[in-house]
């Protein structure tokens, strides 16, 4: 059975927040994905199926999303610091499972360790997975995080590297078990400090994603390959089989507005195309999305912001 690989992680670091430029390499991965405007206490989202009821397009509550298999819940907390100090989701983020939580523990701003738990919400047991312990350079720049086993045993271990600008250039990735896999990202930047190029090089997977952005600095095209392992059979490496397109808009003010995206998918001439369209708070952050495709509601997202 043929399978497809899409680079969604490396889409959601950036697209989900819009931010374009890396941080000071005292950010987890997820943190990335929920920037933020203003002080935020707590962060509640949920995505349910869209409907329109009488031309206006509602939320049908506790039905499962046309275009995804399951709807997402979950909760953000934030201190005063704007440091995430938990998170807990229905929705599978990367290299996670479904249905976790996570605590964040900081030493001053620097965050050293994770705890990661999978839970279950009909019996409301929980289940220790593991622990994601950080280590810093004497500038304050993250430089390695280890995965840790609830048997105290380091499986995985990633190296982050800087470049003189204290930007992140590299991730490397050392994933553990019975087959070692190693895999690398690579960042390129422009003369803003913005990401303009992320190069991904892992198991049979070769592929480069790329950015574009406005004067203002403002992320408004994000293009990525999807990859396919049908031809995987060594030394024959992945082959790009279509690719993923977004264009974004904002309003005068900043804000996100909009996001047009094209899925391309070559050997069938295939093509699905649609339009998200996002509201904001005062703040600045966005509160609601609709997904189309084409001109049909799909699915809506709803996020509820409380501040300090």
């Amino acid at each position: 059975m043929k399978k497809i690989i899409l680079l969604t992680s490396l889409l959601l670091q950036i697209a989900c927040g819009q931010s374009s430029q890396q941080g000071n390499g005292k950010q987890t991965e997820d943190l990335r994905e929920y920037e933020l405007k203003g002080n935020v206490k707590s962060l509640e989202y949920a995505t349910y199926e869209a409907i329109d009821k009488s031309g206006e397009i509602v939320a049908n509550e506790g039905k499962f999303c046309a275009t995804r298999k399951f709807s997402y819940k979950g909760k953000i907390l934030f201190d005063k610091n704007r440091n995430m100090i938990e998170i807990a989701t229905s929705e599978p983020l990367p290299g996670r499972e479904f249905n976790t939580k996570t605590i964040y523990i900081y030493d001053g701003k620097k965050l050293i360790k994770e705890e990661y738990e999978e839970y279950y919400t009909n019996d409301e047991s929980t289940v220790k997975r593991k622990s994601f312990i950080y280590e810093y350079d004497d500038k304050g720049y993250k430089t390695k995080k280890k995965i840790v086993l609830p048997n105290g045993k380091i499986r995985d271990e990633i190296i982050y590297k800087y470049n003189s600008k204290g930007q992140l250039i590299r991730i490397e990735k050392n994933i553990g078990g019975e087959d070692a896999i190693f895999s690398e990202e690579n960042y390129e930047y422009d003369a803003g400090g913005n990401i303009i190029v992320i190069g991904y090089d892992g198991y049979r997977n070769i592929a480069n994603v790329y950015l574009k952005y406005n004067d203002r600095n403002q992320l408004i095209e994000l293009r990525g390959p999807i990859i396919s392992d049908e031809y995987s059979g060594d030394p024959i490496p992945d082959v790009k089989v279509g690719e993923n397109i977004s264009y974004y808009e904002y309003d005068s003010k900043g804000n996100l507005i909009g996001e047009r995206y094209t899925t391309t998918k070559r050997e069938m001439k295939w093509i699905d195309s649609g339009y998200i369209r996002y509201e904001s708070d005062d703040k600045g952050n966005w509160i609601k999305s609709i997904k189309f495709q084409d001109t049909d509601p799909i699915s809506i997202t709803l996020r509820t912001i409380e501040y300090y």
